[in-house]
């Protein structure tokens, strides 16, 4: 057969796999990637070795569909054969050289006898101060810290649990549930996300702990939902009011204000996929609509609604206020009464940055919280 009709069956058997993987039939989609993997053989057997770009093309897709069928033996013999050929153009080799260290960090977590769930996810962050391979530390940080605090709340909603105002998840919950950070091929700045789960057990007081694919499935709806449908989506799958907008605004927090950053993208199973979900400017203006309709409403007497913009200094939510900070001559220090259910893991990262708080302003120069939110 010819290149055209191997590569062609590959790419047949690579989207069946999808498929499976997408229904939790993780099995039959290895199956399906090792068959797809070795009709992307036969088609690199087909090239003349003048073909120096499509068998490029081809060898890094054949060692992606080994590394993808778990078959991470002939992944590794196969990508260090290839790159001891030096006819291959240099964007083969180097991503065989990010396949083979992928390939070898499996290799080490299957020996630690961890259990994963199948679903990974990879988080790039493109543009502003972003480059490939670079971004600011506190940037990154504060992205990693907001995606684990969704895949608690998603836990924590799965499992049944009462929603948490105060504190983190608990002990318990982090003890069974670990999001852990992997390495991801150079992409802009990218990072990969993978679920662990302890043997099964059962949380305090009896209650039983869902499976980490069922929990890694809603996480990825979640996600996908507040960035595509963040009104009758979201709603369909999260009937609780208050899981729901916690999940939103949990979602506002991964996107961007375009100053730091244009763009989070975030993509299941592997970087070559198409994107589960993207949010950039025009996503926290279409969540910030949507969380507005679930503010309190206004007490009768007259009050004008106001934007604050600060550094957030302080927060005391058991005596219901906060401290902003606003900069100029003189500095103000606005005190913001009535916070409410207002959310740790929501307001906790925002201590001491620069954030937007919305409020309702009184004749007596009093402010009644409704909104925060970062100002990146």
């Amino acid at each position: 057969m010819s290149w055209t009709n191997n590569h062609g069956e590959s790419q047949r058997l690579a989207s069946d796999a999808e498929a499976e993987l997408r229904m939790g039939n993780s099995e039959a989609a290895k199956s399906l990637y090792g068959a797809a993997a070795e009709a992307e053989l036969a088609a690199l057997s087909s090239l003349e070795r003048t073909q120096q770009r499509t068998r490029g093309i081809t060898a890094v897709s054949a060692a992606s569909l080994f590394m993808k069928g778990g078959e991470l033996g002939e992944a590794e013999a196969f990508s260090l054969a290839m790159l001891g050929d030096r006819d291959l153009p240099e964007f083969a080799l180097s991503e065989l050289k990010a396949i083979l260290r992928t390939v070898w960090s499996e290799m080490e977590l299957l020996a630690a006898g961890l259990n994963f769930s199948k679903r990974d996810l990879f988080v790039a962050v493109r543009g502003g101060e972003v480059f490939t391979g670079g971004a600011p530390l506190d940037l990154i940080i504060r992205k990693i810290e907001e995606v684990r605090a969704l895949f608690y709340r998603t836990v924590e909603w799965v499992s049944g649990l009462p929603l948490r105002l105060r504190g983190g998840p608990s002990y318990d919950i982090q003890q069974i549930f670990r999001p852990w950070l992997l390495h991801a091929p150079p992409s802009s700045y990218q990072f990969a996300v993978r679920l662990q789960s302890a043997p099964q057990m059962e949380f305090e007081f009896g209650r039983s702990i869902p499976a980490i694919e069922e929990i890694a499935g809603n996480f990825i709806s979640i996600l996908a939902l507040a960035a595509n449908e963040p009104d009758a989506g979201l709603a369909a799958l999260v009937e609780d009011q208050g899981y729901r907008t916690t999940f939103l605004k949990l979602a506002r927090n991964l996107a961007p204000t375009g100053r730091a950053f244009s763009e989070l993208e975030i993509r299941e199973g592997a970087p070559e996929n198409e994107p589960t979900a993207v949010f950039r400017e025009e996503s926290r203006t279409r969540l910030n609509e949507n969380i507005k309709r679930t503010l309190p409403t206004a007490p009768e007497v007259p009050h004008q609604r106001i934007q604050l913009k600060g550094i957030l200094r302080a927060v005391h939510l058991d005596k219901d206020w906060l401290e902003l900070t606003v900069r100029g001559q003189p500095e103000q220090h606005i005190r913001i009464d009535h916070t409410g259910d207002i959310i740790d893991d929501i307001v906790g990262p925002m201590i001491n940055r620069p954030v937007i708080v919305d409020v309702l302003g009184s004749a007596a120069g009093r402010y009644r919280f409704q909104d925060i939110q970062a100002e990146e």
